[in-house]
């Protein structure tokens, strides 16, 4: 398995009888945070570039919005056939959700100076309230970045408790799981003799 690290299992002897064997794996994750996190990272920083169109011009700056918001979506769907499935959400699944939210934020906060500045009739008004989103923006951007580093950071020390298993030719790992098959449960075991 080449994305996968296999780690020291976990052995908990239960009686004579019974052995519990867990297996403990971890993915290699160098290749997820080049493709899809730097990747999602300079593709949300585009959105900067909005505060720094004028604020009257309207279309140019949802346009440039919603074309980001739907490169997002795509990048997502895209990214969802890469990765695995499983029923909850992944690190990467978290970061790509708080950056479409983020862009999504972002269209609203791009049409704020000129509504502002409509609602007062003080144009002036429209460039101080750009000129504070202008610094906002990549604030934002570096908090919720940072923030997903923190979080990735927190389950990869968390899960760093195991070993990993260094493979040598010719040793082979096996796993065996002894259980009552469940279409005999309630039955009486009977036992061979030796």
């Amino acid at each position: 398995m080449p994305e996968w690290q296999m780690l020291e299992p976990t052995v908990i002897k239960e009686g004579n009888k019974a052995t519990s064997v867990e297996l403990h794996v971890r993915r290699f994750y160098w290749y997820y945070i080049q493709n899809v996190v730097v990747s999602l990272l300079l593709l949300s920083s585009v959105r900067l570039v909005i505060f720094t169109m004028k604020w009257t011009d309207l279309g140019s700056r949802v346009s440039t919005c919603l074309t980001l918001i739907l490169s997002s979506i795509a990048y997502k769907f895209i990214l969802s056939a890469t990765l695995p499935k499983v029923p909850y959400n992944t690190i990467i699944d978290y970061y790509v959700l708080a950056s479409t939210y983020s862009l999504f934020f972002m269209t609203w906060f791009s049409v704020l100076p000129h509504v502002i500045s409509t609602c007062y009739d003080d144009a002036s008004l429209g460039d101080r309230v750009n000129h504070i989103l202008m610094i906002f923006s990549p604030c934002m951007v570096c908090v919720f970045f940072l923030a997903w580093v923190l979080l990735a950071c927190i389950v990869c020390f968390k899960n760093s408790k195991h070993k990993p298993i260094y493979v040598v030719g010719g040793k082979n790992w096996y796993a065996f799981n002894f259980a009552i098959p469940s279409f005999m449960k309630g039955q009486p075991i009977k036992r061979a003799e030796l």
